[in-house]
């Protein structure tokens, strides 16, 4: 019984996750938590950004997550060790980028006086995340 009570608990507190998991990585899905309208959106950025910089041949990375100077080295060096060309990496681009995108909003809402304007919409304008 306490057993039961635990996981309900762990279920209704965490993001949807695998409890028969063999691996770390496959106990949470970046696709799951992020929810099918960011994910689509996540993936057409991701996409986009990376069939560009292979036309173009510019630099994925700061085609992606913009001037490298504003972003934490921890997230270039994690993109940086994703071949976007492998077999399954694209997924992992996709979840780097939403972490990424987690990560700068977290940032943004921690400032003083974040919320500037009276919508929904201004909320999202200020913290320049990509929406419908």
């Amino acid at each position: 019984a306490n057993e039961v009570a635990l996981m309900q608990a762990r279920r209704a507190l965490l993001p949807p996750f695998d409890d028969k998991a063999d691996a770390p990585h496959k106990i949470y899905d970046a696709q799951q938590i992020a929810g099918p309208v960011v994910w689509k959106r996540c993936s057409q950025i991701v996409d986009k950004v990376f069939d560009k910089s292979q036309a173009s041949n510019t630099d994925f990375i700061e085609d992606l997550l913009g001037k490298k100077d504003h972003v934490p080295q921890s997230m270039i060096t994690l993109i940086s060790s994703i071949n976007p060309n492998k077999r399954g990496n694209s997924y992992r681009l996709k979840a780097a980028f939403f972490l990424f995108l987690v990560m700068r909003f977290h940032s943004r809402i921690s400032k003083k006086d974040f919320i500037t304007g009276n919508t929904v919409d201004d909320c999202v304008s200020v913290t320049k995340l990509p929406h419908e």
